[in-house]
């Protein structure tokens, strides 16, 4: 596709260049999507605040091509406050399905703190699977939801599977 061709899908999408911004960055609906997990690492913030980034990529519908960047962590207490119980089990349950989903051997040792999960995530990179997008509401700004995530194993590949016809030409010897 041309530059001249991708510049009239824009217009005709109905970008406004004096309201819209160029980025794009248009929030990922709720709902589900398959994905395969590109990228997933230990970050430590400015701030102190230790977290697994898990960046999936969507791959079929109308998000195609759109990343959803999953922040989960695991510090049991932040500024002198206790992480709620729930909030680490859901963390640890989301690891885990993840760690299962790529058939990760786990060790008691994998499980010590937000730098042991994601060195024993990393093998999930490439991985497919359905990511659940859900929102609650956020007491403190109710315009801001919470985003809350899930993983499931992907039921049907056949949407992004793209079969391919290789003949001798094709091979590299």
């Amino acid at each position: 596709m041309s530059l001249l061709e991708l510049m009239q899908e824009i217009k005709e999408s109905g970008f406004d260049p004096r309201k819209d911004s160029a980025s794009g960055n248009s929030r990922i609906p709720v709902g589900k999507y398959p994905v395969v997990i590109t990228a997933l690492g230990f970050n430590i913030a400015d701030s102190g605040w230790e977290y697994v980034q898990i960046q999936c990529e969507i791959l079929d519908g109308e998000f195609a091509g759109q990343t959803e960047y999953v922040s989960i962590h695991f510090m049991e207490d932040w500024k002198g406050k206790e992480t709620p119980k729930f909030v680490l089990q859901r963390n640890l349950k989301l690891a885990r399905k993840l760690a299962t989903f790529a058939n990760i051997k786990q060790k008691a040792a994998d499980w010590e703190d937000g730098y042991s999960i994601a060195e024993m995530l990393k093998p999930a990179v490439g991985l497919q699977v359905t990511l659940e997008i859900k929102e609650t509401k956020n007491k403190k700004d109710p315009d801001s939801p919470y985003r809350n995530y899930d993983f499931f194993e992907l039921e049907d590949t056949t949407s992004t599977a793209q079969s391919m016809e290789i003949d001798e030409d094709d091979l590299p010897f």
